[in-house]
């Protein structure tokens, strides 16, 4: 299993409250996609636009995640951890193509139409 995180919860917040949690379904292609993506958030806290709740549930998620999964089988990563861990975890080589640093909040926000932050 894959635990994808972040350094800090901050961070997450921070990545979050830019670019998923702003999503609103206003166009017809966005509709379906902002529903899935508010109904996950939901899952980790009833009210995803209240930080402190939702950074405690996201706590509380890889908390459960890391507690659930066998360590041997838990492979806990970073975006910018690149290939190595994910490549090891699951016993594969090492692209030689760099590790593709895509979907920043400047790319998510102009993807979906939202205004730069």
């Amino acid at each position: 299993m894959l635990l994808s995180t972040r350094a800090s919860t901050d961070e997450w917040w921070r990545s979050a409250s830019n670019t998923i949690l702003t999503v609103r379904p206003e166009l017809p292609e966005l509709e379906a996609w902002a529903a899935m993506s508010h109904d996950m958030f939901r899952r980790i806290s009833p009210d995803p636009s209240d930080e402190a709740l939702t950074k405690a549930g996201y706590e509380r998620h890889n908390a459960e995640v890391r507690a659930e999964v066998p360590p041997g089988r838990l492979i806990e990563w970073r975006p910018e951890d690149g290939w190595e861990p994910l490549c090891a975890g699951l016993g594969l080589p090492v692209p030689d193509a760099p590790f593709p640093h895509t979907n920043t909040t400047a790319e998510f926000r102009a993807m979906t139409g939202l205004d730069p932050v």
